[in-house]
């Protein structure tokens, strides 16, 4: 199991097209006509549970990118910035696309929670899976 998350976390970390396909699916799920987007359980906040889970696997796999000259991982005000102002993005998209969504300032709270829970989350990973390759240089 260990050497499979060190592999994960080593791939991750040296391909965008997760975290690229993954903000396409975001983008695609959030900006869908209310109606084509199925009910889901009945329990108050589900919502914000979802937003939070979509903003937190978004984080995870930005999180561990390097920059363009490979020497230093994103730190966590690009990553936490970047995903703040997607989801504002999506929510002003919502406001203003007449799909019969709307803008809701506590969805993206949500988003911006699962995105400081995504980069901890990855940095906890990688600080125990991948220390020699956790500079933040």
């Amino acid at each position: 199991m260990y050497t499979y998350i060190r592999t994960l976390l080593h791939y991750l970390s040296v391909h965008r097209w997760p975290g690229l396909l993954w903000t396409t699916l975001i983008l695609i799920a959030c900006l869908s006509p209310s109606s084509d987007i199925p009910d889901g359980p009945p329990l108050p906040g589900f919502d914000k549970v979802v937003h939070i889970g979509l903003f937190a696997i978004w984080a995870g796999l930005w999180t561990g990118v390097r920059d363009q000259a490979a020497t230093r991982l994103l730190p966590f005000g690009e990553v936490f910035l970047t995903g703040a102002a997607l989801g504002l993005g999506i929510e002003i998209l919502q406001g203003a696309s007449g799909l019969g969504r709307s803008f809701e300032w506590l969805d993206l709270a949500a988003d911006c929670t699962g995105a400081v829970f995504g980069f901890l989350g990855r940095r906890y990973l990688m600080e125990n899976f991948l220390p020699e390759r956790n500079s933040t240089r």
